[in-house]
């Protein structure tokens, strides 16, 4: 294979030429020699242009490669930073809705305690009211509708006094005694008790109806 746009072949191939044409001795020989030589020229140039514009398409191609590159890594990053604002939106979105669900929660416990008020004044009130003589209370404390209550009475028959009292109820009802027990200091007998009662609600049952 020989490379036709080498310059030095083609400098060999000038003097070759010239060396041939001097050799030749009739004119109509060295008419179509210096036709053929001519040709060949011709053909020498136009492989050159051909080598040049392949440098050329070559270039132009690995510029628009580059071009594609250069986009496809700017797409990249524009992508990586829109990904990055969706992401804190998103993390401003979660804390948001866990705000929300918290004052919700708050909302409902205060609906709950309006609603309740009614019921929580009839419920002390009522256990003011079925306390009888010789009888006090040291803690009550409420779980749904169930009260756990816990006190001293001067006796066990104080205790039962306050238990029918509490059956007698309209907004207490089910007193179960828990413990009793009868302690002394020397001089005073006392009986400790503890006993759960259910909350009622009268005239629910009529306003569901």
């Amino acid at each position: 294979y020989v490379d036709l746009t080498d310059g030095d072949y083609a400098k060999a191939v000038e003097r070759r030429a010239k060396e041939i044409r001097a050799a030749l001795e009739d004119e109509e020989d060295v008419e179509r020699f210096d036709e053929a030589l001519e040709a060949a020229r011709d053909a020498l140039s136009a492989a050159k242009r051909g080598e040049d514009a392949r440098g050329a398409v070559v270039f132009a191609a690995n510029l628009h490669v580059s071009n594609l590159v250069q986009h496809q890594e700017a797409r990249n990053q524009y992508l990586l930073n829109e990904i990055q604002v969706v992401d804190r939106k998103i993390a401003e979105i979660k804390e948001l809705q866990s705000t929300k669900q918290s004052l919700i929660a708050r909302m409902q416990v205060i609906e709950r305690l309006q609603k309740s008020r009614p019921q929580i004044v009839h419920l002390f009130d009522e256990l003011v009211r079925t306390l009888p003589n010789g009888v006090h209370l040291t803690s009550v404390a409420q779980k749904g509708t169930t009260i756990e209550i816990k006190g001293m009475a001067e006796s066990s028959a104080r205790v039962s006094a306050y238990m029918r009292n509490v059956e007698n109820s309209a907004w207490l009802k089910d007193p179960k005694l828990g413990r009793i027990e009868t302690k002394s200091d020397g001089r005073v007998r006392r009986s400790e008790f503890s006993l759960t009662v259910k909350q009622e609600s009268p005239g629910s049952d009529e306003a569901e109806e």
